[in-house]
């Protein structure tokens, strides 16, 4: 019996429920009088995508507590890919609801900080979980749904989100934009979106992650309709994201597991994984 994996299992369903329950107090009744949204809107950034938007929230939290499920079973314990999760998982819920604390009562530089810890952790999950040991075998579409994807699709709305947090910050701070109009800098954050993406499907063979660049670039389209240069960046900035998806697909191969220019790097993060 691996008392190890035992005991993250209830560590991460305790988090887990933690964070939605501040979640739903902060929808319900609203932290310091406010809702999300409502303290959004007090920045006047271009970089704003419609409210349909954000309720992909619910399918990423649907997605953790499918994962909540999968981990705790036994035939979980061993897993390499659920245990790449133990203790980082707890730390994106943590700063997760930490956020939503500094959002609300008006913190925001240590709402950025709080968004970079989800992201940092959230980016180290995605590669553990993809690391030497974890190549050695195919994941089975039980991981493929339960695992994977979930960690997917949160991490890349964090990316959209840390950069919409960004901006909100910039504009709080009285940042001028360099003799660049706000449309100009929501243009080119829509372009750093699509890079990401484009980075993602090409190493990683990605379609989670461009899905999710293009739901929040549409969302901004529709919020942002009655600014031609923001709606012709989001739909260029869009095609990039698509090509980038379908390039990953067609020309990527999956890397072989003993790739010598990996190894060194490779075996630092089995290790961790392993312990």
């Amino acid at each position: 019996m691996n008392y190890r994996a035992m005991v993250w299992g209830v560590i991460n369903w305790i988090l887990l429920a933690g964070v939605l329950a501040m979640n739903f107090i902060s929808l319900a009744f609203p932290l310091n009088g406010r809702t999300v949204a409502q303290i959004a809107e007090n920045f006047h950034t271009l970089f704003d995508p419609a409210a349909y938007v954000f309720w992909i929230w619910s399918l990423v939290y649907v997605g953790l507590l499918a994962f909540g499920v999968y981990q705790v079973l036994p035939s979980q314990w061993n897993n390499p890919r659920v245990r790449a999760t133990d203790g980082l998982f707890g730390a994106t819920c943590m700063a997760n609801a930490g956020w939503l604390f500094a959002w609300h009562f008006g913190f925001y530089v240590l709402s950025m900080v709080a968004m970079l810890v989800i992201l940092f952790a959230l980016s180290a999950i995605y590669l553990f979980q993809r690391n030497e040991e974890c190549r050695r075998t195919a994941p089975k579409w039980t991981e493929r749904a339960f695992v994977l994807a979930p960690f997917s699709l949160y991490l890349a709305w964090i990316c959209v989100s840390t950069i919409a947090n960004a901006a909100a910050l910039l504009a709080w701070a009285g940042f001028t934009g360099w003799r660049v109009s706000a449309a100009g800098w929501a243009v080119i954050f829509c372009f750093l979106t699509a890079i990401l993406s484009v980075f993602m499907s090409l190493r990683h063979r990605e379609l989670a992650f461009p899905a999710v660049i293009v739901w929040a670039l549409a969302g901004e389209i529709a919020h942002q309709s009655r600014i031609p240069e923001i709606v012709a960046g989001c739909a260029v900035a869009i095609g990039v994201t698509v090509a980038g998806a379908v390039a990953g697909q067609v020309l990527r191969r999956p890397a072989a597991a003993g790739n010598p220019s990996r190894r060194g790097s490779s075996n630092a993060v089995a290790r961790r994984s392993a312990g």
